[in-house]
């Protein structure tokens, strides 16, 4: 009695911990890192939401495609030739910070 007590008792401990771990992370930033070489494309949303023009007007963009269909698809931005890896990662940052729970990925030369 006393064993499947404990064993009960771990296994209500290990679910919340489980459930704790699962809202932590859920309110994690979602960056992706940005690896070298360029230049990038960076693909955010669907759900891509606020000011998004605020991040078209880096200079690393070089052009921005934002579709207007319905169901949503994803917004596609391309840098420009010389943007250096930390002007990609600001970019993606911007975006981050509009795209909600919707994915970003960001795409170098060869993918």
């Amino acid at each position: 009695m006393q064993r499947r007590r404990a064993a009960v008792r771990a296994a209500v401990t290990a679910g919340g911990i489980a459930v704790l771990v699962l809202v932590f992370a859920d309110g994690l930033p979602r960056i992706p890192v940005v690896v070298d070489p360029g230049p990038w494309t960076v693909v955010a949303g669907p759900d891509v939401a606020g000011d998004a023009a605020a991040c078209w007007d880096d200079p690393a963009v070089l052009s921005a495609i934002t579709p207007a269909v319905w169901p949503p698809a994803p917004v596609t931005v391309q840098l420009v030739e010389g943007a250096t890896r930390d002007d990609a990662q600001r970019v993606v940052a911007c975006l981050a910070d509009r795209a909600g729970y919707s994915p970003i990925t960001v795409l170098g030369p060869e993918d």
